[in-house]
């Protein structure tokens, strides 16, 4: 058994999405998703839980969107790193990240949030 070295945690309000998001995260060796959270105060509990290295954040989410969620995330663990996926390319600016990945209509941003203004 290969031990993870990497652990993530996947916020996305959309369950499909989120379980698409996961079978491909768990395609690269030594990755394992341990959470799907349906909206970014969620994120936030099973981050405290899990203490994953990445979170993938979808950007529009009810209750707190993967901007502010970040923003609340980065505060309490600065270094943890983020990767924002998106449905709708409006949100590149908010999400203050560089283009990683285009995947079937969804938008990868990848950043590692240090302050937001």
């Amino acid at each position: 058994m290969t031990a993870v070295s990497l652990k993530v945690v996947i916020a996305e309000d959309d369950p499909a999405t989120a379980e698409y998001l996961k079978k491909i995260i768990e395609e690269v060796p030594d990755v394992e998703v341990v959470s799907i959270a349906g909206n970014g105060k969620e994120a936030i509990r099973q981050v405290e839980i899990h203490q994953p290295d990445v979170v993938f954040l979808d950007i529009d989410m009810p209750e707190m969107n993967g901007v502010e969620a970040a923003q609340e995330l980065a505060e309490m663990r600065p270094g943890l790193y983020f990767v924002f996926a998106t449905a709708y390319p409006d949100y590149t600016l908010e999400a203050s990240g560089k283009l990683c990945l285009q995947v079937n209509h969804i938008t990868l941003f990848c950043t590692q949030v240090t302050g937001f203004s």
